[in-house]
Protein backbone atom coordinates (compact mmCIF):
# COMPACT_ATOMS: atom_id res chain seq x y z
CA UNK A 1 0.00 0.00 0.00
CA UNK A 2 1.16 3.52 -0.73
CA UNK A 3 1.17 6.07 1.58
CA UNK A 4 -1.28 8.79 1.29
CA UNK A 5 1.20 11.44 0.19
CA UNK A 6 2.60 9.31 -2.75
CA UNK A 7 -1.16 8.39 -3.87
CA UNK A 8 -2.56 12.08 -3.78
CA UNK A 9 1.01 13.69 -5.27
CA UNK A 10 1.72 10.65 -8.23
CA UNK A 11 2.71 13.82 -10.30
CA UNK A 12 5.40 14.90 -8.49
CA UNK A 13 6.40 11.13 -6.53
CA UNK A 14 6.71 10.27 -10.58
CA UNK A 15 8.82 13.35 -11.66
CA UNK A 16 11.16 12.09 -8.31
CA UNK A 17 11.52 8.99 -9.39
CA UNK A 18 12.59 10.03 -13.27
CA UNK A 19 14.93 13.02 -12.21
CA UNK A 20 16.66 10.35 -9.54
CA UNK A 21 17.18 7.83 -12.33
CA UNK A 22 17.98 10.21 -14.52
CA UNK A 23 20.51 12.38 -12.38
CA UNK A 24 22.42 8.72 -11.65
CA UNK A 25 22.71 7.82 -14.85
CA UNK A 26 24.58 10.91 -16.18
CA UNK A 27 27.04 11.34 -13.07
CA UNK A 28 27.50 7.70 -13.27
CA UNK A 29 28.43 7.78 -17.02
CA UNK A 30 30.59 10.94 -16.52
CA UNK A 31 32.76 9.43 -13.93
CA UNK A 32 33.10 6.52 -15.93
CA UNK A 33 34.19 7.30 -19.34
CA UNK A 34 36.33 10.64 -18.05
CA UNK A 35 37.47 9.80 -14.80
CA UNK A 36 40.88 7.88 -16.46
CA UNK A 37 41.32 11.05 -17.78
CA UNK A 38 41.20 13.16 -14.82
CA UNK A 39 43.20 11.01 -13.62
CA UNK A 40 46.10 11.11 -15.64
CA UNK A 41 46.18 14.90 -16.03
CA UNK A 42 45.92 15.90 -12.50
CA UNK A 43 48.34 12.70 -11.50
CA UNK A 44 46.19 11.11 -9.15
CA UNK A 45 46.17 7.44 -7.56
CA UNK A 46 42.94 5.51 -7.72
CA UNK A 47 42.52 6.42 -3.79
CA UNK A 48 43.02 9.97 -4.50
CA UNK A 49 40.41 10.36 -7.25
CA UNK A 50 38.16 8.20 -4.69
CA UNK A 51 38.47 10.45 -1.49
CA UNK A 52 38.25 13.36 -4.21
CA UNK A 53 34.97 12.27 -5.45
CA UNK A 54 33.62 11.33 -2.35
CA UNK A 55 34.42 14.69 -0.66
CA UNK A 56 32.81 16.70 -3.12
CA UNK A 57 29.57 14.11 -3.33
CA UNK A 58 29.31 15.17 0.79
CA UNK A 59 30.09 18.68 -0.17
CA UNK A 60 27.28 18.99 -2.42
CA UNK A 61 24.50 17.11 -0.07
CA UNK A 62 25.92 19.81 2.81
CA UNK A 63 25.31 22.50 0.85
CA UNK A 64 21.87 21.12 -0.74
CA UNK A 65 20.70 20.48 3.24
CA UNK A 66 22.01 24.13 3.92
CA UNK A 67 20.20 25.36 1.03
CA UNK A 68 17.21 23.97 1.81
CA UNK A 69 16.47 24.82 5.15
CA UNK A 70 17.25 28.51 3.68
CA UNK A 71 14.60 27.72 1.51
CA UNK A 72 11.83 26.33 3.21
CA UNK A 73 12.49 29.06 5.93
CA UNK A 74 12.03 31.89 3.83
CA UNK A 75 8.80 30.15 2.55
CA UNK A 76 8.24 29.31 6.03
CA UNK A 77 8.43 32.56 7.53
CA UNK A 78 10.86 30.75 10.40
CA UNK A 79 14.30 32.46 11.63
CA UNK A 80 15.96 29.08 11.32
CA UNK A 81 15.23 25.62 10.72
CA UNK A 82 17.09 23.45 13.37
Amino acid sequence: MLPGFIRSNAHLAFFSLVAVAASGFGQTFFVSVFGGAIRAEFDLSNAAYGATYSGATLLSALALLICGAWWIAGRCGAAHCW
